[in-house]
């Protein structure tokens, strides 16, 4: 049915009419001029109204149809076109536009011609505007019917219940065929006009023009028409890098306008963070902002361009790339820059961080190992990554309260409002007691924050990332309302699980029976231990902790789950390898597998690692982050049929000797994965 739509942006002065015929179908953009200041009653020689116009009104139209020759099909919505590319309808003032916002309405209209035929017949029970959330029905002006569009019947207008500003305003998101659609209409030339009508937002304009106007629209001008008063002129102080100033500028006009007329022109969204209305600069204020007699300061800074590195990623969005690990003292981003790259400031010294509302992501370990003391996300940010990196300096953390992805509640963290998780705290941290607000803590959270030694667990805490905490954390409590978890002897415990999720000290771990279990990463000590495993402990994640920091397993006589040989915890049912420490010697005989993380962190001292010919399996990750200097030889027998993904993930360099004939000869049970990407791993047939 639709056919080459193209696509157009109109300038016009209102008054003139434009008219976008691309192959069989057709958009016009009609514009009709209204902008009149009705002075008196006299009567002109033709009977009208005396008018004069205030201002030059101008209204950019926005639409985009490129379908090229494709086939509508019934019972559709269509948002975009056969590329991928926006289709919908907004409406702004035109930078020429120099009066302060415009009332809208908006016709639409849509007719086919028959194949064959020469008749135009209406169209708008085949074809008809979809809207998302920006349409009401409701015949009451509040905060629901607010900026949004209301259909008139008696004049057959869209009316915008609010001012159009230089801000795209949507009209349609795009267009919804029916299921009444035949072959002979889908074959049908379509025409769609779209006829967009602006007025002047002072002065009344609009009642005295627009009198088929409905009441909601007629409620919100006179709503509207409160807040319009005539320019005057106020003082505010603008402080731009910290030296101020008193700047007269007029009120019921844009900041950006404002500005102008008061000289201040050098500051750009490209040189500068953006002005804010606080010296905290957690308050951004928009350019297309009208100013009132509210506004009593502004601020600034100039963006440290020399400091960092901006670059277009792969969406076209700019973006702050890594940064040199020298740089000290407050970066300020420029008030364009989208993305916050990953590690960009990783390992830096920087102190200070303006994030302006124009960034939209912060990636991994962004601010990871830097000298931050306080960070403030911006409304704008909608996506931070899980491992934005926790600096041990920061003590303060907030979030813009119009934040739609992201809160503080008021306990200087981040929380992730979709999923209701902790994604980033601090040594001045309060998790919330709200369930409502927040439910999780996620695994990166305080990880590698060594600032943070003492956390409590509110009762509304569910879920809990394995290896959160670091090593420092010597004071860890739950609320006794908690029925997920609680802490004993300075442990944190899965109650119903028996899962250990902390302990600083292998010797604090409960002997009683409630730890059964002991997670990954959930032995955080900074010092050699020797790690007991009591009768009651009947799994044990390898990287349970680095094995670099066990210099010697014990083991309760009586245990059913393990036996200690040679240095290694070995499963009895099974003869399988679950972790070594650094007194590890030869392996053992009969060993049949080497569960994951079976030699995490390795650095004993022997160069070679001969298995017995009972080996046949190798679990994911069984050797990770090796840590030897020089090279490591692990010898395999034959028997080995089974190696998973990843189960060499290290750092060292490793030669793995095997009796099989070549790469291509190798058992089926070899995933072809079993050497992670980046590892100094050499196989030797």
């Amino acid at each position: 049915m639709a056919r080459n739509f193209g696509e157009n942006t109109n300038k016009k002065k209102f008054q003139i009419i434009g008219i976008l015929v691309l192959c069989l179908m057709f958009i016009a953009i009609m514009s009709s001029m209204t902008v009149a200041w009705f002075m008196d009653e006299s009567e002109t020689s033709n009977g009208e109204p005396n008018i004069t116009l205030i201002g030059d009104l101008e209204l950019d139209v926005t639409t985009n149809f490129k379908f090229n020759n494709l086939a509508l099909a019934p019972d559709t919505i269509y948002t975009t076109d056969q590329g991928g590319n926006d289709i919908a309808t907004y409406l702004k003032t035109s930078a020429n536009h120099d009066i302060d916002g415009a009332y809208a309405r908006v016709r639409y209209e849509t007719t086919r011609k028959l194949v064959g035929t020469t008749t135009e017949i209406d169209n708008l029970d085949i074809l008809s505007l979809y809207f998302v959330d920006n349409l009401t029905t409701s015949t009451t002006y509040d905060n629901s019917s607010k900026n949004k569009w209301v259909y008139n019947n008696d004049d057959e207008y869209y009316y915008y219940l609010g001012g159009i500003y230089n801000k795209n305003i949507m009209f349609n998101r795009g267009y919804r065929t029916s299921n009444t659609m035949t072959n002979e209409v889908a074959d049908a030339n379509v025409s769609i006009t779209i006829t967009v009508d602006a007025i002047q937002r002072q002065y009344g304009a609009s009642d005295a023009v627009w009198t088929t106007s409905p009441q909601v629209f007629k409620d919100m001008v006179a709503v509207e028409s409160k807040t319009t008063t005539l320019p005057q002129n106020i003082t505010v102080s603008v402080s731009i890098d910290g030296v101020k100033s008193n700047v007269t500028m007029k009120t019921n006009s844009t900041l950006t306008k404002a500005l102008t007329q008061a000289g201040i022109t050098s500051i750009t969204d490209s040189n500068s963070c953006g002005w804010y209305t606080d010296e905290d600069f957690t308050n951004p204020i928009s350019g297309d902002t009208i100013v009132t007699t509210e506004l009593k300061e502004l601020y600034t800074k100039s963006s440290t361009d020399s400091k960092i590195n901006i670059t277009t990623n792969s969406e076209g969005k700019k973006t702050v790339s890594k940064v040199s690990i020298g740089i000290t003292g407050e970066i300020v981003i420029p008030n364009d820059v989208e993305v916050i790259g990953a590690n960009a400031f990783e390992y830096s010294n920087i102190s200070g961080l303006v994030i302006p509302n124009s960034v939209e992501r912060i990636e991994r370990l962004a601010i990871g190992d830097t000298k931050l003391v306080s960070l403030h996300i911006p409304k704008s940010v909608t996506y931070i990554n899980e491992y934005i990196g926790s600096p041990s300096t920061l003590s303060k953390i907030t979030v813009d309260p119009e934040n739609p992805a992201y809160s503080d509640g008021n306990g200087n963290c981040i929380i992730e409002k979709s999923t209701k998780s902790v994604i980033l705290g601090c040594k001045n941290t309060t998790i919330p007691s709200n369930a409502s607000l927040v439910n999780n803590i996620n695994r990166y959270a305080f990880r590698y924050n060594t600032a943070v030694t003492s956390l409590n667990i509110p009762a509304n805490i569910t879920t809990i990332g394995l290896g959160f905490l670091t090593n420092n954390v010597t004071n860890i409590t739950v609320d006794a309302g908690n029925t997920i978890f609680h802490s004993a002897n300075n442990c944190l415990i899965r109650t119903a699980t028996k899962e250990l999720y902390y302990a600083k000290d292998p010797s604090t771990i409960p002997a009683d029976g409630s730890v059964t279990k002991i997670q990954s990463t959930s032995l955080k000590t900074g010092q050699t231990i020797t790690l007991h495993i009591n009768k009651y402990i009947a799994s044990v994640a390898g990287d349970m902790c680095p094995q670099s920091l066990i210099q010697n397993i014990t083991i309760d006589s009586d245990n059913a789950t393990f036996r200690v040989e040679n240095g290694y915890l070995i499963e009895k049912s099974t003869n399988a390898l679950v972790m070594m420490c650094k007194s590890s010697g030869q392996i053992p005989e009969g060993i049949t597998s080497i569960k994951s993380s079976c030699f995490f962190d390795y650095v004993a001292m022997s160069a070679n690692l001969i298995f017995p010919s009972t080996l046949t399996k190798i679990e994911r990750y069984a050797f990770s982050y090796v840590g030897r200097s020089g090279t490591l030889n692990i010898y395999l027998p034959s028997t080995v049929t089974n190696i998973a993904s990843y189960a060499f993930d290290a750092s060292c360099k490793i030669n793995v000797y095997t009796d099989v004939a070549s790469y291509s000869a190798h058992p089926s049970g070899w995933s072809t994965s079993m050497i992670s990407s980046g590892t100094n791993v050499t196989m030797k047939y």
